[in-house]
């Protein structure tokens, strides 16, 4: 995570603007529970999904059907997250943190309660005594969760607080480290852009224009979800903003204390939008963009021919096959090969295969 900006506005309201590698890993989880409610990245969701461990694939599913599709486990992660300011990973950080957390406090974030204010004795009775917890005593977060998955969860929790270590582990291995550099690259560019917007702005008019859902009445900060969040705008003491690429139609959103922590939604094909066209890929598509090389290939390709051979097959001049020649030899796209007193053009078809998979790499996230 990166810390860019941090200062205290005029209201006395601290403002920190985060890319956090752990808030990014576990909304993209949350895309691959529910990619169809994220048009931008369902694709890659599913892509990437289909390419994980059948093992791996097994416990995401376990938490995403099971435990709110991933929402309050995010709030783990910007709980224990968002003011780590050293270059460390905070997937790390993360994780150590879960492992070293106490039961009442796990359960207390995992199960989504820090934003209703929701009594901690009550919840040291659930704990003592499971299968007592009722949907009456569960209120808003009944709308989230089986009475069942909460009393198993409460039964097995060091269980539970394994698994998740697990699939965090091992998610960030196989999959999300390779997807983080290009992500953070984009998000800090767009970091260092709304810092300047924010510090011309009032910052609760700013927060109203990170999402439709989120509204100032009656002196209240709300977050317009199902259930509704708010906070007495008095109250606030820290804004703390992360970037997201998946987080995108949805108002991710936390409060906890006099700290809110809320999403920016950013769109996500701006990540590989900002790549560089290859350059091989551009010289071959570019050596291959003309119709009579496109046809001298289609010869090559069902064997070697000599230029006097594509010169009487295309009925043209061998000096004009001989510069389109010269184009596709530049392009790696064919070799000679001479035998006694001819030269025979021979179509390199590695070079097709590799581009092909060169635009699919580079179409694909």
């Amino acid at each position: 995570m990166r810390v860019i900006q941090r200062s205290e506005d005029r209201t006395n309201l601290k403002c920190s603007f985060v890319c956090n590698e752990a808030i990014e890993m576990l909304a993209s989880l949350h895309v691959m529970a529910d990619p169809d409610h994220h048009p931008a990245c369902s694709d890659w969701a599913k892509r990437k999904y289909s390419l994980l461990s059948p093992k791996l694939k097994e416990e995401i599913d376990f938490f995403g059907s099971v435990y709110a599709k991933w929402y309050f486990i995010m709030d783990i992660a910007a709980d224990v997250t968002s003011d780590v300011s050293s270059e460390e990973g905070t997937v790390e950080i993360l994780v150590d943190s879960i492992r070293k957390m106490e039961q009442e406090e796990f359960a207390y974030l995992f199960l989504g309660l820090p934003a209703f204010e929701f009594d901690r004795e009550e919840l040291r009775k659930w704990i003592e005594w499971p299968d007592a917890v009722t949907k009456p005593a569960l209120r808003e977060q009944a709308g989230f969760f089986e009475i069942k998955d909460v009393i198993y969860f409460l039964k097995n929790m060091e269980e539970i607080k394994q698994r998740l270590i697990w699939v965090l582990e091992n998610y960030w291995e196989e999959c999300f480290s390779r997807e983080w550099d290009a992500i953070r690259d984009y998000e800090e560019s767009v970091l260092k852009k709304e810092r300047i917007f924010f510090d011309r702005t009032d910052p609760i008019e700013y927060m109203k224009t990170l999402h439709p859902g989120v509204k100032v009445e009656d002196g209240r900060l709300i977050f317009q979800k199902n259930p509704d969040y708010s906070i007495a705008v008095s109250k606030i003491r820290e804004l703390i903003i992360f970037l997201s690429v998946f987080s995108a139609p949805h108002l991710y959103g936390n409060i906890v204390g006099g700290k809110v922590n809320i999403t920016m939604n950013l769109n996500f094909h701006s990540v590989k939008l900002r790549a560089p066209v290859p350059k091989d890929m551009f010289s071959l598509l570019t050596a291959v963009s003309d119709e009579t090389r496109i046809r001298m290939m289609k010869i090559l390709w069902n064997g070697d021919a000599t230029t006097k051979e594509m010169s009487e097959l295309l009925e043209l001049s061998p000096s004009t096959i001989s510069l389109h020649l010269k184009i596709l030899k530049e392009a790696q796209l064919v070799e000679t090969n001479k035998v006694k007193k001819f030269v025979y053009y021979k179509l390199i078809k590695d070079s097709f295969y590799k581009v092909q998979e060169s635009l699919i790499d580079y179409f694909e996230y």
